[in-house]
């Protein structure tokens, strides 16, 4: 049995990458420029001593935090400090400090992040969660967006030579009391040809072919929304990364 069970960010992180990530979705805060919404990142890690890592990352114009890892047997603990745009008034950053950590193993581990706002002196984020992980699939349950939704996910990896694979998450949210059910699934067409799609029960649509040249990814993605009462514009992204 492997000991360690990673970082909190682990918990539910499988199904999440699958639905969410490279869909070039955009921060609360981001560049406008006319029918372009836009933004840029940066991300490096470096781990040095055995245990111990430091990990950086800035999203322009939305925030930027470095945070400190270590990770032990049957634990992993995250402590850091950032900086996040001021949703609320014309400009800003407000100073932030988090903690995470996660005990377990990586069959079961449990854990909780926390993030507290030094402008006004309270805890702006407060999640938990436990990660179950077994031969057959994944599956996690959270409680996110400081207690206000609980989301259960799982992933199932069928064919990890394509990277074909399902996920799907149930999302409850408190304070509108609205469900919502999403759907997605991946294939590797080719070594460097990467698809993924996904739907939800709010009618909303969205697929993505991604193409690995070098170390670059360039990745196109398409949104589209089904019904509903008011009027919803189709959305194109599209992203590059530089890979070290």
């Amino acid at each position: 049995m492997i000991k360690i069970p990673g970082l909190y960010s682990r918990v539910g992180k499988e199904a999440r990458d699958l639905l969410y990530k490279d869909f070039a979705r955009q921060p609360p805060i981001h560049f406008h420029f006319g029918l372009l919404d836009c933004n840029c990142g940066l991300h490096f890690r470096i781990r040095q001593v055995p245990g111990f890592g430091t990990d950086f990352r800035a999203t322009a114009p939305y925030n930027c935090k470095g945070e400190l890892q270590f990770l032990h047997d049957y634990v992993g603990i995250t402590s850091g400090i950032g900086l996040k745009a001021n949703i609320d008034s014309l400009g800003g950053f407000e100073p932030f400090v988090s903690f995470s950590g996660l005990v377990g193993t990586d069959l079961v581990s449990l854990g909780t992040d926390l993030r507290f706002d030094l402008f006004t002196r309270a805890f702006s984020s407060i999640d938990a969660g436990i990660r179950v992980n077994t031969p057959i699939l994944i599956a996690s349950l959270t409680v996110d967006d400081s207690l206000d939704s609980i989301s259960g996910s799982c992933y199932r990896a069928v064919i990890p030579v394509t990277r074909t694979s399902v996920a799907a998450e149930l999302k409850y949210l408190f304070s509108k009391g609205d469900t919502w059910l999403t759907l997605g699934a991946q294939h590797a067409l080719f070594p460097w040809t990467f698809i993924k799609s996904r739907i939800n029960t709010k009618g909303e649509a969205a697929a993505m072919i991604q193409l690995g040249l070098w170390k670059f990814l360039f990745t196109i993605v398409g949104e589209v929304r089904v019904g509903g009462d008011y009027k919803w514009t189709p959305k194109v992204g599209f992203s590059v990364k530089l890979k070290k």
